[in-house]
């Protein structure tokens, strides 16, 4: 199993980070409440870990306070946005949702609940990267997928 699929909670990632969510809000330009990543916790050359605390104004969030199912593919394109921000900090990027593939959805998160987002490249040509995502919370994967992410 690829690193970044490893399950990645462990008490050294709840404390520590790289990135609080002012920095990264100045890294990318999404801005709260569609920001939704709160920490990038670990980044390396094609893969990065972050993490989401879904609270009760989430966007996606349903009147049953689970997640739209909709919330995994959009957490795997924010990270893979702030992994290229990370690595390029004088380029504010910008990055497109365009597809995505293979999505298990295992249960949707509740509010309250801490998320943490794997994401490992596995194929890229000029700014269109296809990007493999795994979300867990504290006991369990909760989702994995691809998506395509244009980045600008």
């Amino acid at each position: 199993m690829p690193k970044c699929l490893q399950h990645p909670i462990s008490a050294k990632n709840l404390l520590d980070h790289i990135a609080d969510k002012k920095m990264i809000s100045d890294l990318v330009p999404h801005k709260p409440p569609m920001l939704l990543i709160d920490r990038l916790i670990k980044t390396e050359k094609t893969r990065s870990t972050a993490e989401v605390f879904i609270r009760d104004d989430n966007l996606f969030l349903k009147e049953d306070k689970t997640v739209d199912e909709m919330i995994f593919p959009e957490l795997i394109a924010q990270t893979a946005l702030i992994h290229e921000a990370w690595q390029h900090p004088n380029h504010k990027a910008q990055a497109y949702l365009t597809a995505f593939r293979n999505i298990i959805i295992n249960r949707c998160a509740t509010s309250g609940e801490l998320l943490i987002v794997g994401i490992k490249y596995i194929s890229k040509l000029e700014n269109l990267s296809w990007v493999e995502g795994t979300v867990y919370s504290v006991k369990e994967k909760l989702a994995r997928g691809e998506v395509a992410v244009w980045i600008k």
